[in-house]
């Protein structure tokens, strides 16, 4: 079975924006079969299983929710209506807009993690959720290339600015949640990554 994705995408007349708020088509915020994107993928997973749960919970919703459409210009608008229910988008009766990024940013805040920036995008993305300590990225052609080893809740977001999309169903081979472990050796620290990585050698000498 593919592995579905979800994402705001594009208005009702196929541009970036100047349509009519709300989804006009059913297909502005919409969910989709998993596709490599030209730009390439990069993957971060939620540390915490329940946090994945919710922010796969909140597209899923965003998705069903003829209210929400999409416009590049009016992008914030989803997230003040949403803030107002708790970010349950799936209460969200007003017509709004929002795009791609903005949409996952409602959906992390409606998984509890609030105070991303309102000008959170594609191309600032990665060291955003990074920042977060919530999120492990996933490297390697297992995870940014294929949808086997990809689980419900991943957030994939092209390598440079482009597109961004909330994976909604597991993958014939997820794994579960999985972060980095580390030792520590010395003045040195040994990081084990995701099964199929490289070990990091870390050197903390200088770090004191």
């Amino acid at each position: 079975m593919a592995v579905k994705v979800g994402s705001a995408r594009i208005d009702e007349n196929g541009k970036a924006h100047g349509g009519q708020a709300g989804d006009q088509t059913g297909k502005e915020v919409s969910t989709q079969n998993w596709y490599l994107h030209s730009k390439g993928w990069r993957v971060f997973r939620a540390k915490n299983p329940s946090v994945a749960e919710k922010i796969a919970q909140c597209m899923e919703r965003a998705c069903k929710n003829s209210k929400i459409g999409y416009d590049q210009y009016q992008r914030n608008t989803l997230y003040k209506a949403a803030e107002k229910v708790g970010f349950d988008v799936s209460k969200v009766t007003t017509p709004c807009e929002t795009d791609c990024s903005a949409l996952v940013r409602v959906c992390i805040a409606y998984a509890g993690i609030t105070g991303l920036p309102e000008g959170f995008r594609t191309g600032n993305m990665p060291s955003n959720l990074n920042k977060t300590g919530t999120f492990t990225e996933l490297t390697g052609s297992k995870y940014q290339s294929q949808s086997t080893y990809l689980g419900r809740g991943d957030i994939l977001v092209t390598k440079t600015s482009g597109h961004t999309v909330v994976v909604l169903s597991n993958g014939s081979k997820y794994e579960g949640t999985i972060h980095p472990v580390e030792y520590a050796l010395g003045d040195r620290t040994i990081k084990y990554g995701c099964e199929g990585q490289d070990v990091t050698l870390i050197d903390r000498t200088y770090e004191r």
